[in-house]
């Protein structure tokens, strides 16, 4: 059974600092697409979008980084505010389920390893995935 899911954010991987893998094996990712703070480029996975925001993330919809996939847990309030107006995010997968996250951020269910430059990050609608 093939299901054709439906991507809302298409972003393509272009740099990724040595200190962003130190933090995501720390279970935090930041993302940012130019322009970047100075201070946080030392710290972030560095992209550029080639399908814009076309809603906010929800629970249950599905990041893919590269070729791994998570559910998305919690959703800050801003998060998609953040992502579509800065291509700025911050992605846990250190918190346990019902901690609280920064309102910019998503918490996703598993961890995840550095993507590399030329990944492509997607978020995927939840309904899209699998049968439910």
């Amino acid at each position: 059974m093939n299901t054709q899911t439906q991507t809302y954010f298409r972003t393509e991987v272009t740099a990724v600092a040595d200190e962003a893998r130190d933090m995501i094996e720390g279970g935090v990712m930041i993302l940012f697409s130019p322009p970047c703070p100075p201070a946080l480029g030392d710290i972030s996975v560095l992209h550029k979008p080639v399908q814009p925001l076309e809603r906010t993330p929800q629970v249950g919809d599905v990041l893919k980084v590269g070729a791994e996939s998570a559910e998305l847990v919690s959703v800050g309030e801003i998060a998609g505010d953040n992502l579509k107006e800065l291509g700025h995010v911050v992605v846990y997968f250190n918190k346990a389920p019902g901690d609280k996250i920064l309102p910019g951020a998503l918490h996703v269910g598993v961890a995840l390893t550095a993507p590399a430059p030329g990944d492509v990050i997607e978020l995927v609608h939840a309904s899209d995935i699998g049968s439910r």
